[in-house]
């Protein structure tokens, strides 16, 4: 089993010395002892570094982000996709036809649009330079109970399939979600975990939670609430995303593609 180090952040082009220009208020390099009083428990981490960084509590974040929404008028439909980007003559966009869980039809109209396609949306995307340049990144998520009293939600860096890891507590601290574990799939919709290389991904992830947060993941398989699925991160080839524009009748309508799981 590999060590880990402990990170809040990707590290940018540049390395190291960027890295720190970018975050020189707030960065700190941790030491091992120093770890273990932030995050009290976990085993096999090295070393690692503090910023103000992308390790956010992202379920409260979105929960936040709806309810403001919501008070300034906004409106979800939830469990609704769009099947087609409807355009005229000239070729500019007058609204997007989408389809409720029910198999409904729903005609959108708006000045301008803003679409995110994932990776399994390339039907949507036949007048863009983009279509088929975002593939899918699965990866694997499993619920751990906290018994460390971890205060913070934090990432983590593995080797390679295990990769950046995503610590991130439940919204009453009872739970962390853990991710890991990736794979490329193209443009299929999930990655199978019970066959094939899939499998394979995912024993070496369930051996990474052992070594990390052994009586957690022990706890968790005895008491059968490990709770393993799977989640599509779209992203480019190189990771970079990518925004394209499209006129519409009276606006623009934005493509917002590929942008892995820092699309927030």
């Amino acid at each position: 089993k590999s060590t880990a180090r402990l990170t809040k952040h990707y590290y940018p082009v540049g390395g190291e010395k960027s890295f720190k220009a970018l975050h020189n208020d707030s960065y700190k390099d941790l030491s091992e002892q120093e770890i273990s009083k932030i995050i009290p428990g976990v085993s096999s981490i090295v070393g690692g570094i503090q910023v103000d960084g992308a390790a956010v509590d992202i379920t409260k974040l979105m929960r936040n982000m709806i309810t403001l929404l919501e008070e300034k008028g906004a409106k979800f439909k939830w469990q609704t996709k769009v099947k087609k980007i409807q355009t005229n003559k000239q070729k500019d966009v007058t609204s997007l036809l989408a389809e409720d869980k029910d198999g409904k039809e729903i005609t959108v109209k708006s000045d301008d649009y803003v679409i995110s396609t994932g990776n399994t949306g390339n039907e949507l995307m036949d007048n863009f330079a983009s279509k088929g340049k975002v593939q899918g990144l699965s990866g694997i998520w499993a619920t751990l109970p906290n018994i460390y009293g971890i205060k913070n939600s934090f990432k983590i860096m593995a080797s390679e399939q295990l990769g950046v890891s995503n610590v991130t507590l439940s919204n009453d601290g009872s739970k962390l979600y853990i991710s890991g574990g990736h794979g490329y799939i193209g443009t299929e919709k999930d990655m199978d975990i019970t066959q094939g290389e899939g499998a394979e991904i995912r024993k070496r992830f369930e051996g990474y939670l052992e070594d990390i947060f052994p009586e957690a993941y022990h706890k968790a398989k005895v008491e059968n609430t490990l709770d393993l699925m799977t989640c599509n991160r779209p992203c480019t080839a190189d990771g970079t995303p990518i925004v394209e524009s499209m006129k519409a009748e009276n606006g623009t309508l934005v493509a917002n593609l590929g942008h892995n799981c820092a699309g927030f």
